[in-house]
């Protein structure tokens, strides 16, 4: 299945990451601050702890790993709820591929979305992010830079699969997943170059 950046944001804003997939080691919000720069998330208390006051968070720093039990996924305070997300647009092409068992209410096992920008045949500014492979969006940085500089055809969106998954660190039971984000990410970057 494969849908736009905006059709994304309307599904992702009913929805929420499934759990822990794989494991991907290394530093999230250098990373974040990368794929997400320039995006503001808006939050607004429960008016008994915060009288109702609105606070934004940037969106590279919405989403967090946890490093301990007590911490959350989010940077959302105890009654706080998400209002807006505001991601400003940049001319990129995007695209993001879901890998299903089936169509419906069941959660991808993998999803892949990627945006870039193209300049005389050759890519820049491209992006990787990966859905349901970790507690939160994971960022695949490396993706991105094996994509920059590239003409989009089968073999450099297939390079840029390979580069998305490497590092990848299977948990038990799931180690099917990271060809499917080989395979996610592929079809996801082609899909954007023909959008």
């Amino acid at each position: 299945m494969c849908t736009t950046l905006d059709d994304t944001l309307h599904h992702t804003k009913h929805g929420s990451e499934s759990g822990y997939r794989y494991e991907l080691g290394g530093e999230l919000s250098a990373t974040q601050r990368e794929i997400k720069k320039d995006g503001t998330t808006s939050v607004i208390g429960r008016p008994r702890s915060d009288k109702g006051k609105t606070r934004k968070i940037d969106a590279a720093k919405f989403f967090q790993t946890p490093k301990k039990d007590t911490e959350r996924e989010t940077a959302l305070k105890p009654n706080e709820i998400l209002t807006d997300v505001f991601i400003p647009t940049k001319g990129l092409k995007n695209a993001t591929y879901e890998v299903r068992h089936r169509h419906g209410l069941d959660w991808p096992y993998v999803t892949a979305a990627v945006a870039f920008q193209v300049k005389n045949g050759s890519v820049s500014d491209a992006r990787v992010v990966l859905g349901h492979v970790a507690p939160v969006p994971w960022p695949a940085s490396k993706a991105g830079k094996v994509l920059n500089g590239a003409k989009i055809d089968a073999t450099s969106a297939a390079t840029c699969g390979e580069a998305a998954a490497e590092g990848a660190k299977p948990l038990s039971g799931n180690a099917y997943k990271v060809q499917l984000v080989k395979t996610a990410v592929k079809r996801a970057v082609i899909a954007a170059a023909g959008a």
